[in-house]
Parts: structure tokens; C-alpha cells; sequence
């Protein structure tokens, strides 16, 4: 799971006011920046919340203008570049391994602890059917 200091793109629209069209919430936003002229690997945030899935998890996208390209590599550039021009990195993008055999209790303590599970940030037929699924699977490890 790779996770981010969002603080990054917010310096990132400081510095280029054209991305903030990007996040812009408001029904009638400035028109976006033309990002695919951009050939140097550039990544920003996007923050459309257009479907309920979105607006559950609270959502926020990350684009580049190279489709190929690997975003936690164009991540740590961006924090490298942004935050950390002198070259002292405030580790601002991390990774973390989960074994697989710790995905079920890891999944117990989202349900248990933060009520999150496949029903709460899928909001739609297919968070239910995730959600039931998850549920048959533990009770069946449980019992067997």
C-alpha cells in the first residue's frame, strides 16, 4: 500500500496556480491545464467526487501525463522537487507490505475498530456483495 502526504499537491497549486482547476469543487471551476503537453513525467491530484464510491472514501486521484508511467517514482520526485529542493527529503511518500496472511484480521480491525469495510466505501450493489462476501469468508475460516 503506498500512501502520501497530500500537503505535496498543495504546495505543487501553490506554485502552479492553473492545477487548482483540478480540485476546484465549485459547479463552474477555470478551465483545466492542458497537462499532456507536459513530457517530463508530471503527476498531479484530482479531486472530481462524481460518483457516491468517491465521495465515501473521500477520494482523491492522482494523474499523469505519461499513462505508463509508475506514480510512486513521479511521487517521490514531486517531494524531492517541492519539498525538499536542497535535497534533505521529509519522506513524504512511504510503502507498507501487508503479509496476506494478516489481510483478515487487518480487515476485523477496519470493520471492528473504524467501521470500515467493504459495505461502508463501496456504497453501491457491488460494496454490498464485497461486504456479504467477506463476512461468508471469515465465518467460514472461523468455523473451519
Amino acid at each position: 500500500m503506498w500512501f502520501y502526504d497530500r500537503e505535496l499537491f498543495a504546495q505543487q497549486r501553490a506554485l502552479d496556480a492553473s492545477l487548482k482547476a483540478l480540485v476546484d469543487p465549485s459547479p463552474y471551476p477555470d478551465a483545466e491545464p492542458h497537462l499532456l503537453s507536459n513530457e517530463d513525467g508530471m503527476i498531479v491530484e484530482l479531486d472530481p467526487q462524481i460518483t457516491p464510491r468517491m465521495r465515501e472514501q473521500l477520494a482523491h486521484h492522482t494523474v499523469s501525463t505519461n499513462v505508463f508511467s509508475d506514480h510512486a517514482l513521479l511521487l517521490k520526485k514531486l517531494d524531492a522537487e517541492i519539498c525538499s529542493p536542497d535535497g534533505t527529503s521529509t519522506q513524504r511518500v512511504h510503502r507498507i507490505l501487508i503479509d496476506a496472511s494478516c489481510k483478515v484480521k487487518a480487515l476485523q480491525f477496519l470493520d471492528g475498530t473504524m467501521k470500515v469495510n467493504a459495505g461502508t466505501i463501496f456504497p453501491d450493489v457491488v460494496g454490498l456483495g464485497r461486504f456479504l462476501r467477506w463476512h461468508f469468508d471469515s465465518l467460514r475460516t472461523m468455523l473451519l
